[in-house]
């Protein structure tokens, strides 16, 4: 797993394998797209083309408001370096849709890790409806996910996150039911709430914090 303690640094730089496929690892690339009215999402051809090349991949996903520093944090952890998925310094979002970055699995030969990077959530200019389907969408596809939200856990950052599950529960449940019976329905990913510029003192352990916070019924 992932969350397995490393033995050994992950290497800053990728390396061609013995077949040279240090190609497939060099960019990122767009795996789905906003439709032209921005309420739908649609696939992206070269990006589907690219992703049937990998062989076995795990998912590491981020979702949070955009302008949070998600790409970098994406970045950082594919390479330890600052480039990669897009960034910026304006208030205008960087990434549309959903980006993927594949990357060697540290310590599993054959395995390939998919980091992806998604929309911020928080944009004036599309419908909230959007925003739950990006995000549901991703949780889906995640073997681990990272919630990353700002300074404190506040009950609307909890709203949203429930929000989510609910609406990809309702996916998952469609596709369960579109699923033939020799297909294996996915298990839930790990889930990693990120909470960054967090300045305050905790009474207890992060995670007792957070539990206490949260509505049992969630």
């Amino acid at each position: 797993s992932l969350m397995e303690p490393m033995q050994e640094p992950m290497p800053t730089e990728l390396s061609s394998d013995a077949d040279g496929n240090a190609d497939e690892f060099a960019d990122p690339f767009r795996l789905l797209r906003p439709s032209a009215d921005h309420r739908s999402l649609e696939a992206d051809p070269q990006g589907l083309q690219r992703l049937e090349t990998l062989g076995p991949v795990t998912v590491v996903s981020v979702v949070g408001n955009q302008r949070g520093g998600k790409s970098t944090l994406m970045n950082l952890l594919h390479s330890r370096r600052l480039s990669g998925f897009q960034t910026g310094h304006y208030m205008d979002a960087q990434t549309h849709g959903l980006w993927v970055w594949p990357r060697p699995h540290p310590r599993r030969a054959g395995l390939t890790v998919l980091l992806v990077d998604t929309e911020g959530l928080d944009s004036p200019s599309v419908p909230q409806h959007y925003n739950w389907l990006v995000s549901a969408l991703t949780l889906l596809l995640s073997d681990v996910f990272l919630y990353q939200t700002k300074a404190s856990i506040e009950q609307s950052s909890a709203d949203r996150l429930d929000m989510i599950l609910q609406v990809a529960e309702q996916l998952g449940r469609s596709r369960e039911d579109s699923a033939s019976p020799t297909q294996s329905t996915s298990c839930a990913p790990n889930f990693l709430w990120l909470l960054r510029d967090h300045q305050l003192r905790m009474r207890c352990s992060a995670k007792d914090e957070l539990t206490e916070q949260l509505d049992p019924a969630q």
